[in-house]
């Protein structure tokens, strides 16, 4: 902390005081056009150029070594092997851009860009464990073929719906033509005069 003792050592105080101020940017005024100075707040770092060529060389080293440091997905996907459980993967891998469950099993799709190539990996688990790690497994069939199977399964259903809502009808029938012969009284029960 400085301290003046007299008026002379004020002025050189202040002589002080303006060597520590940061440095005067300007701005135009616009009533007068002409420059007026701007202060940043003491403390307020306005030195953001680099100094020095060696400043300029060390951060593009820097540079250079973090993006050399990051890891390549595709490589990293031939970390993984069969067994490996869910976590496991999510450390090595990261989340995967597609998840699907399908009959009890897991699939995690994983898509990589190599420059202009995509290509997709796959891992599937049963039982919380990697079971298939690799390239997409493709239908066993065209879709051409499982929407004509469906067709056909479709056609079954409506032909069983058809005869089971005619035997309905049949058995309906029958119950109202019983029903009408009943309405004819067979017994009618004699009662004894209370007293």
């Amino acid at each position: 902390m400085l301290k003046a003792k007299s008026v002379k050592d004020r002025s050189s105080l202040k002589d002080q005081l303006k060597m520590r101020r940061p440095p005067l940017f300007f701005h135009e005024d616009a009533s007068t056009n002409s420059p007026l100075p701007l202060r940043f707040p003491t403390g307020h770092n306005t030195d953001v150029g680099l100094k020095s060529p060696l400043r300029l060389l060390l951060f593009s080293l820097s540079s250079l070594i973090l993006m050399a440091c990051q890891s390549d997905p595709a490589h990293d996907f031939t970390e993984l092997e069969p067994g490996m459980d869910k976590a496991h993967v999510l450390g090595v891998m990261g989340s995967p851009q597609r998840t699907q469950r399908n009959r009890g099993q897991d699939r995690w799709t994983y898509i990589f860009y190599n420059h202009m190539d995509r290509e997709e990996k796959e891992v599937h688990f049963q039982d919380n464990r990697a079971v298939y790690l690799g390239n997409p497994i493709p239908p066993t069939i065209s879709a051409e073929a499982q929407d004509a199977m469906n067709a056909n399964d479709n056609a079954e259903v409506d032909r069983l719906a058809a005869q089971h809502r005619q035997q309905f009808r049949h058995d309906y029938q029958k119950y109202q033509q019983e029903a009408d012969d009943s309405k004819q009284i067979r017994y009618v029960p004699q009662f004894e005069p209370i007293r």
